[in-house]
């Protein structure tokens, strides 16, 4: 059993409760992920519910943004070598991967610097590598992929930046 703070709305104000979280409450996590990914993407505080809180938590484990940053590189060598003929995986869209690419490394060390992240830009950045009509997957023609990758880049910082817009940054 853990215990997750939510942020209540009362009569007097703003408190937080603190909650604890059981078993049932980390299955539901595990079985509604891609609804609560889509809720945090979403810009919802995962200081809404439990399950929010449990989603937020799992989003921001080293383990998870590692495996999102292989991700993107394995999206990256899929676009270099081309179409396969026989692969279980969904084709990218390698013109837009490859367009998109310097944006899309950029996104892949973002998830690898230690320290806190928002789960709002986890959530996008999982969305974006998993969402098989999302712009890795669909509309060849469409140039939305630079702008999805750098949203989501963004959106991982728990406090905003005004050196963000800077190469140097990472």
């Amino acid at each position: 059993m853990s215990t997750v703070m939510l942020l209540r709305e009362g009569l007097d104000g703003s408190y937080v409760e603190a909650r604890d979280a059981h078993l049932r409450d980390w299955a539901v996590t595990r079985l509604r992920g891609t609804t609560l990914d889509r809720q945090l993407a979403a810009g919802r505080s995962p200081d809404a519910n439990v399950h929010l809180a449990l989603r937020a938590r799992l989003l921001g484990r080293v383990s998870t943004r590692v495996a999102l940053a292989r991700r993107v590189c394995d999206i990256i060598a899929d676009a270099e070598r081309g179409p396969a003929l026989m692969t279980a995986r969904l084709p990218v869209c390698g013109r837009k991967v490859l367009l998109a690419r310097s944006q899309l490394e950029a996104l892949a060390r973002r998830l690898l610097v230690p320290g806190p992240v928002a789960p709002e830009g986890v959530a996008l950045a999982r969305r974006l590598l998993h969402d098989g009509c999302g712009p890795i997957y669909a509309h060849p023609d469409a140039d939305d992929l630079a702008v999805a990758a750098q949203t989501a880049r963004r959106a991982l910082d728990p406090w905003p930046r005004d050196d963000l817009d800077d190469p140097a940054f990472f």
